[in-house]
């Protein structure tokens, strides 16, 4: 478990710009399934690496205010939709970590409080609260759409 995970960083353009051309990521084989990650993809900081799968569960934030279980894939996993790179193993993973199929609507919500208390515990950065960013960035994006909706 690392205690403090990428201290270093002191903003999140910096972490993006290192590791949008890094290939010193985490290879396929050296993922343990069920872990928790610290990750380089487009919607989330930490993943539960799912090797069935061969990507990572994240909590996405997209239309509101309430996350939901999303699936990305390893950069080498497919090459043409392969958006994370995983960085570091941060932590043991759930438990009872179960594949897509066999989760309950309980078992969907324990995994997000997971994947949203790792964010807390591991920021990528001090101080940043990057739920509450993505959170806000998610009301505003419904907010945006809601606006340009047509009236019936």
């Amino acid at each position: 478990m690392t205690s403090n995970p990428n201290s270093s960083y002191t903003s999140y353009s910096q972490f993006f710009e290192y590791w949008q051309n890094n290939t010193g990521y985490l290879s396929l084989s050296s993922l343990q399934h069920g872990s928790c990650y610290r990750i380089f993809a487009r919607n989330a900081e930490v993943g539960i690496w799912d090797a069935d799968y061969e990507g990572f569960l994240i909590a996405r934030f997209k239309l509101g205010p309430e996350p939901y279980l999303f699936y990305e894939l390893h950069w080498d996993s497919c090459a043409d939709h392969g958006t994370v790179k995983p960085v570091e193993k941060l932590c043991d993973g759930p438990l009872h970590f179960q594949g897509e199929a066999e989760r309950t609507s309980t078992d969907e919500q324990q995994l997000i409080d997971f994947l949203l208390d790792a964010e807390q515990r591991y920021p990528l950065i001090a101080g940043r609260d990057s739920i509450g960013e993505k959170r806000e960035s998610a009301v505003r994006f419904l907010q945006h759409l809601q606006r340009k909706k047509p009236a019936v």
